[in-house]
């Protein structure tokens, strides 16, 4: 009694555990795309832009019961061409991407503890982490003038702090 055929082969249900059952579904990332993304993001940019300019030169000369399956063509061939457009926009831009030092795991303003509208004006100081910040203020040029002195002060105690912590930190690991 095989009645699925999955992708690797078909499967017998009763010969399935209970278990294996429920597992959910996980696709998998056709092996196309691991290999050669920029042909696959070419095809279906040249897939959708094609069936797109099929569709609008051809249409009117179809009969009026395609106008639903017509639409749900368009639709798909306009997703295609998006996906396949924003595929290679993604691989034009990964070498500038992977060549900064973005420091995705690097300290948020947050973790200094600063009340919020003094946080939220360092942010817009353009101070987005605790390192940025240290450096800024270790190197003398923390725009210390937009800030008033108590929020000055908290800034300082914080980030000293921080930097205590930081070397504890350091300390503890060596």
């Amino acid at each position: 009694m095989i009645w699925f055929h999955g992708s690797n082969g078909p499967f017998v249900y009763r010969r399935l555990s209970g278990r294996a059952r429920q597992e959910p579904f996980v696709p998998r990332i056709p092996e196309m795309l691991h290999e050669r993304p920029r042909v696959a993001a070419l095809f279906l940019a040249s897939a959708g832009i094609g069936g797109s300019f099929l569709i609008i030169t051809r249409m009117g000369d179809w009969p009026v019961w395609t106008i639903f399956p017509v639409m749900v063509g368009a639709v798909l061939a306009l997703s295609a061409t998006v996906v396949g457009f924003g595929l290679l926009v993604v691989l034009a831009l990964e070498p500038i991407i992977g060549s900064r030092d973005l420091k995705w795991d690097a300290e948020p303003l947050g973790v200094l503890g600063l009340p919020l509208p003094v946080q939220r004006k360092c942010e817009s100081l353009g101070f987005w982490t605790c390192e940025a910040m240290a450096a800024s203020i270790e190197q003398r040029r923390f725009p210390w003038t937009s800030l008033e002195y108590d929020e000055r002060m908290q800034v300082e105690r914080a980030i000293s702090r921080w930097h205590a912590v930081n070397s504890a930190r350091e300390q503890a690991q060596t």
